[in-house]
């Protein structure tokens, strides 16, 4: 239970407060201070006013439609049934396997970059040894 977003422990921890800054016999009279203020809040045209307004605009689209005559297209739509079309099991997988993309399968060419090595002839130790007895 929840009253304007403030549960029952945070009301009694409040009471506690107040009741340790006002002292007992302070917490009445400030209480009742409270009450007159609010209960003038709530009589005032003003507090009426707002409620007013603010059931207006909850009430908006719903009035909207009825003067767009939507509540008539709305019941229409309501009464149309759907076609009764019952598919089989591999319908369904067929269906939705045409739409679906298969992963990527690897072609020689990919199979054949991906078993090359990765170190440059040029750095292999076979051509490092030929290099240095062409120097001597």
């Amino acid at each position: 239970m929840d009253i304007l977003g403030i549960g029952p422990l945070e009301i009694i921890f409040i009471l506690i407060i107040a009741l340790v800054i006002f002292g007992p016999s302070d917490l009445i009279e400030a209480g009742k201070s409270a009450g007159t203020f609010l209960r003038k809040i709530v009589k005032s045209p003003e507090w009426s006013t707002l409620r007013k307004a603010s059931k207006e605009v909850r009430n908006l689209p719903n009035r909207l439609m009825r003067e767009a005559g939507m509540d008539e297209l709305e019941n229409e739509i309501g009464s149309i049934k759907p076609p009764n079309v019952n598919f089989s099991k591999s319908a369904i997988d067929k269906e939705i396997s045409a739409w679906v993309t298969q992963p990527p399968t690897k072609s020689a060419e990919a199979v054949a970059v991906a078993e090359t090595p990765s170190i440059p002839e040029v750095m292999s130790p076979s051509v490092d040894k030929s290099a240095s007895q062409s120097e001597s």
